[in-house]
């Protein structure tokens, strides 16, 4: 039996229980949750650890349980292999179930340049979420701009849980738009489980926009881990508007206003990072 956890587990599709799938393993384990990719060669089942991926070969039976009945299919050990099998069709009979057709119907609607159709699809995910949260992940891997941007302006709304790792995609996306709108996100979530990667783009973004708009949201959710990048850039950067907001920044970090007293501030951030003073977010 060969099994392998997909690397981009995380960013696939999350199940309900309504929607339960068993795929029955040679080796007499069964992997149940919801088929979502059938490649030759592989089956892959949403689980709630992940997607998992089996080899065909690895398969004793496909149980698919679904609302459509003639979509419920059941392989059988006992049966016969029919003549395109035996010459090398690895995958056991399968057909596509309400849950994959729903998928791509969802996939497409992102996908349309219409941004009526684009919200239908994005207000559905809200609805269900987080049934269709791997469209959404999806969809910021490889979907058009448009649809990347929708999907970021979604993840300001905190009831979308379990959301780091599509915030995590949207601020490394390649437009400077979505990841403009993805700091907006992480400002309105409040999450500063990111703070990190919003660190990181402070000091490498190549648009000065985004450099901005990273302070700002450093300065909502930013920390003692903050401090070094907001006071290098603050002492170092060619922008006079920059300057400022990071020590905005500071201020709201640290609790204390040195104006533009450079020297001043680096004692304030020596103070939190290596005589233990509290700042925000330390608890």
């Amino acid at each position: 039996m060969h099994l392998i956890t997909s690397a981009v587990a995380s960013c696939l599709i999350l199940f309900s229980s309504a929607t339960l799938d068993v795929v029955q393993l040679r080796n007499g384990k069964a992997i149940r949750g919801q088929i979502v990719r059938e490649e030759r060669g592989w089956i892959g089942v949403a689980t709630d650890g992940g997607v998992v991926w089996a080899t065909t070969e690895s398969v004793r039976s496909v149980q698919r349980d679904d609302a459509d009945v003639e979509d419920r299919t059941e392989t059988s050990p006992s049966r016969p292999a029919r003549a395109e099998e035996a010459a090398g069709a690895h995958a056991p009979p399968v057909t596509r179930t309400s849950a994959q057709r729903e998928y791509d119907h969802i996939r497409r609607l992102l996908s349309n340049e219409e941004r009526e159709k684009r919200a239908r699809a994005t207000a559905w995910i809200v609805e269900t979420w987080p049934r269709w949260r791997g469209v959404a992940v999806v969809t910021l891997l490889d979907g058009p701009e448009p649809a990347r941007l929708d999907i970021v302006r979604l993840l300001r709304q905190k009831r979308l849980r379990k959301s780091r790792d599509l915030l995590m995609t949207a601020l490394g996306d390649p437009s400077a738009k979505v990841r403009l709108a993805a700091l907006r996100a992480v400002r309105h979530r409040e999450d500063r489980t990111v703070e990190s990667k919003v660190i990181e783009m402070l000091r490498s973004d190549p648009m000065s926009e985004v450099c901005h708009e990273a302070i700002r949201t450093l300065e909502e959710i930013g920390g003692r881990e903050s401090l070094p990048a907001l006071l290098s850039v603050m002492r170092n950067h060619t922008s006079a508007g920059i300057r400022q907001r990071c020590r905005r920044a500071l201020r709201r970090i640290i609790g204390v206003d040195h104006g533009d007293d450079a020297r001043a501030w680096g004692d304030a951030c020596d103070d939190v990072l290596f005589a233990g003073k509290k700042v925000r977010g330390d608890e």
